[in-house]
């Protein structure tokens, strides 16, 4: 039992220090002004809604990977800066002026992307791992885990007094 409550602390504490690191490098990134916040060129995403579907749903947990117009092609899915709103979106087709089109929208009109607001594609999407993620990240799985943490260091320090 004492063998399985200290590989579940372990566990734990790799988890914060590698919550709290991936945290550090994403707030120093957009403190530094980057649009696209990333760690050796890979980012993810969670979308929160349905609007990629069939493909991507709702909650799905996207990895993305840093990419310039010339790593896109037609059918990929891009992170781009829409008008200020950071997004992502299908590239429908490629123009020959450097832009991409996305799609249209609700008055029928083309919805067109700047090939330089172009900063990631998709390279990985699942849902399992983006319920893990919203498990793992919720305040009250936080909280716990540091209530387990608290109470096996004093159990473990009244072993070592006794």
């Amino acid at each position: 039992m004492r063998v399985v409550v200290k590989i579940i602390k372990y566990i734990i504490i790799a988890y914060l220090l590698a919550f709290g690191l991936v945290a550090l490098i994403f707030v120093m990134d957009k403190r530094a002004g980057a649009k696209f916040s990333n760690i050796r060129g890979y980012s993810f995403v969670v979308v929160d809604n349905d609007y990629l579907s069939p493909d991507i749903g709702s909650n799905a947990f996207v990895i993305l990977k840093e990419a310039t117009l010339y790593d896109i092609n037609a059918g990929d899915y891009a992170y781009v800066n829409d008008g200020g709103d950071m997004r992502l979106k299908k590239i429908i087709s490629i123009m020959d002026d450097g832009n991409c089109l996305t799609g249209y929208n609700t008055n029928n009109e083309k919805s067109i992307v700047k090939g330089s607001d172009i900063y990631a594609k998709k390279i990985f999407t699942n849902t399992f791992v983006s319920i893990l993620f919203h498990i793992l990240t919720s305040p009250i799985t936080i909280v716990l885990m540091f209530v387990f943490l608290f109470f096996s260091g004093k159990m473990a320090y009244k072993r070592f007094e006794s």
